[in-house]
């Protein structure tokens, strides 16, 4: 037997000790709650994700940290439809937060694949009411093994961060810095290849900064001022400079609704080895008017301006439509429509994230999303059910695709015009502490001159849900599914399906004191390879356990 193949039975084997000590635990724990009626308090805030656990593509990645929302990002106008697209992002396990913002978190676990984990948060300004708040956190997490090869398949995740917030009577300022480190091996080589360690190391590091300046209080004339600058960069040659400004407006015109403008600028600079770091800038500027005609019907109309420099678009102007129209029925029934469009950001910064097996000079444009017009309705029981369907069309001018690379390790990029066909259906439900999400999602590629949408889910399943038993113990088992996967073969040109993606996993915690937990992790509990891009399988049955501390 060879030595992989030792390595391979010994991941195998600890991943499901740590499959058996969970259910025991969650057994342990549920068999002790005594069968009478009790008032849930939980001195921690729930840590599980309460509805998506951001499970788009392979799962290698080590987990990132929940920050503390960063208002000082620029946001998008309210102009969105239920998008729902599957971006391609690795699974990312949630490090949870205390409810109370002035105290402190130190969490620390380990796992199977060698993998350490730490998280700390501290808060710099303990006032519960203060107007000021600062605060920093720092963590890491890290496989030193993968599923392929030991070593040359392990990552890490890294991040150091922190920010701070005053609100005044009329002004809030906000203002952050961040640090982040995330490392993914080129593993998806064929198998039986020689490979030397120091071949297949990756990253891609970045450091950002950004502050924002806006009202305090609800005025006639509302305003965000904001501003964001981050460098990020690779192993090798591959940098990038991604600088933005925005500046939202909302004027109050009383009797006849609100007036928005809203502007922003993106400054993109770019080099690669054969890649010179020519400036791309993207201009977009919304001007729109809401009102309400009648009782509980809201219409929004207006238009949107585009301006982009990048190479091979077919203009540089872009102009579209803005209509939502949103009804409400016996505070029950809720319909809502829209008709839009935009030029999405296209950057390093975002494909990196998505797709970490990037090949050198990779090409990156903005993308023309010329049309999106939806359709949604949905009823809320007074219970907490509530139920949705609901459908939008999408008429993408340079829609990119992955393709691999000749040597299946890194992957390419390739546009083509597309429509998009999303139909979904779900249901949810919030009550005290108790919540699960459900949602079906059908795509529908249509591409121009590609024979597929390489590397896009036709299906998508997604469960979520976390609740408590008893006083001590919170339970979250969630479940996905992707299916319709085709990949395309670089070598052989030839369109091929992928296995069908499903993941199962559950979080338990158990909280021993009013400031310790004990947390035990599970993910893949099938032990499926789950890989969504070709060439890199996930790491099989994964159990992390550690304890998290306030102070």
């Amino acid at each position: 037997m060879s030595i992989n193949r030792i390595k391979q039975s010994l991941d195998s084997l600890v991943g499901k000790i740590f499959l058996a000590g969970f259910i025991l635990f969650a057994g342990q724990a549920a068999a002790q709650i005594p069968d009478v009626e009790v008032q849930i308090v939980n001195p921690l805030k729930v840590t599980l994700p309460l509805f998506e656990r951001n499970f788009e593509l392979a799962p290698i990645t080590p987990p990132t940290p929940v920050y503390p929302p960063l208002v000082y990002e620029i946001r998008e106008v309210p102009f969105r439809g239920p998008e729902f697209t599957p971006s391609i992002k690795p699974l990312k396990l949630k490090v949870g937060e205390t409810e109370n913002k002035t105290e402190g978190t130190a969490s620390i676990g380990f796992g199977n694949y060698l993998s350490p984990l730490a998280d700390l948060y501290v808060p710099l300004i303990r006032k519960e009411k203060s107007s000021q708040y600062a605060s920093i956190r720092a963590f890491h997490n890290s496989y030193l093994r993968g599923p392929v090869d030991g070593k040359n398949s392990s990552s890490a995740m890294t991040t150091v961060s922190g920010d701070y917030r005053y609100t005044g009577e009329r002004i809030s300022f906000g203002s952050m810095v961040t640090y982040r480190d995330a490392a993914n091996n080129f593993y998806g080589y064929p198998e039986g290849t020689e490979i030397n360690y120091a071949d297949v190391r990756q990253y891609y590091r970045s450091v950002a900064v950004g502050a924002e300046l806006a009202n305090a209080t609800t005025t006639k004339y509302q305003f965000r001022l904001s501003s964001t600058f981050s460098t990020l960069w690779d192993r090798f040659d591959a940098a990038e400079t991604d600088w933005k400004a925005g500046f939202e407006n909302r004027f109050d015109l009383k009797k006849f609704g609100k007036l928005h403008f809203n502007a922003r600028y993106d400054f993109l600079a770019r080099e690669d080895a054969q890649t010179d770091p020519s400036p791309r800038n993207l201009i977009r500027a919304d001007l729109f008017h809401e009102f309400v005609p009648v009782e509980n019907f809201k219409i929004r109309s207006g238009v949107r301006g585009a301006y982009e420099n990048d190479l091979l678009t077919e203009k540089e102007f872009h102009f579209y439509p803005l209509v939502e129209l949103n009804l409400t029925l016996q505070k029950l029934w809720n319909i809502k429509s829209w008709i839009q469009g935009d030029v999405k950001k296209n950057s390093l910064h975002l494909l990196s994230a998505n797709n970490p097996w990037l090949n050198t000079d990779v090409d990156i444009r903005h993308i023309n999303n010329r049309l999106a017009v939806g359709l949604e309705g949905s009823y809320r029981y007074p219970d907490g059910f509530r139920f949705f369907v609901g459908s939008e069309f999408k008429e993408f001018g340079g829609q990119y695709f992955f393709t691999p690379a000749l040597d299946g390790s890194r992957f390419n990029m390739i546009y083509d015009d597309a429509n998009l066909i999303n139909a979904y259906a779900g249901s949810d439900y919030l009550k005290g502490k108790s919540a699960f999400r459900f949602r079906a999602d059908y795509f529908g590629w249509n591409t121009k001159n590609l024979e597929a949408a390489y590397f896009r889910p036709e299906w998508k399943l997604a469960f979520s849900s976390n609740f408590s038993i008893g006083e001590k113990v919170v339970l979250g088992p969630y479940a996905h599914l992707l299916a319709g996967i085709q990949k395309f073969d670089a070598v052989t040109l030839a369109v091929g399906m992928m296995p069908v993606v499903i993941d199962l996993g559950a979080d338990v915690r158990y909280s021993f004191s009013e400031r310790g937990s004990l947390f035990l992790r599970a993910t893949n509990l099938l032990s499926r390879e789950n890989a969504i891009l070709s060439g890199y399988p996930t790491r099989g049955i994964q159990g992390t356990i550690g304890l998290t501390w306030k102070f």
